[in-house]
């Protein structure tokens, strides 16, 4: 049986589980993995999924799928984003001016490595789920 559970990005970018549970009594072991969480291949934008899609003034996004590389950080014209809460979201807010969806977002991999995506481009989950 494979479980996951509540995991919360540190500021250092480590993620920490805070799963524990039994099945009929049975301790069940956790281990993390670089397997994709979905099904399509290389890393995925996405807007956070109790964020306003139409909001011009604040956007929060997160990139997944990225096989086990831990984002370190994310910038928008050299703005960088800021994790509102223990998720793999990162807040922009520029004081008051519109941030258009024609803006690039870079994020940046613990390696230095960097992964660049339109705000266009970045997915509105249909559902909000959070683990």
């Amino acid at each position: 049986m494979q479980i996951t559970g509540p995991c919360h990005v540190t500021s250092t970018g480590a993620v920490v589980s805070n799963f524990h549970s039994t099945y009929h009594g049975a301790h069940e072991a956790v281990h993390l993995s670089v397997r994709n969480l979905f099904s399509y291949d290389g890393p995925r934008c996405c807007y956070k999924p109790d964020s306003n899609l139409h909001e011009l003034y604040y956007r929060n996004v997160g990139l997944f799928n990225t096989n086990g590389r831990i984002v370190r950080n994310a910038t928008i014209d050299h703005h960088r984003g800021r994790h509102d809460g223990g998720n793999s979201y990162f807040a922009f807010n520029f004081g008051g001016q519109i941030i258009s969806v024609d803006k690039q977002v870079v994020f940046t991999f613990q390696d230095g490595n960097t992964h660049t995506v339109r705000l266009r481009d970045c997915q509105y989950p249909n559902g909000k789920q959070f683990w």
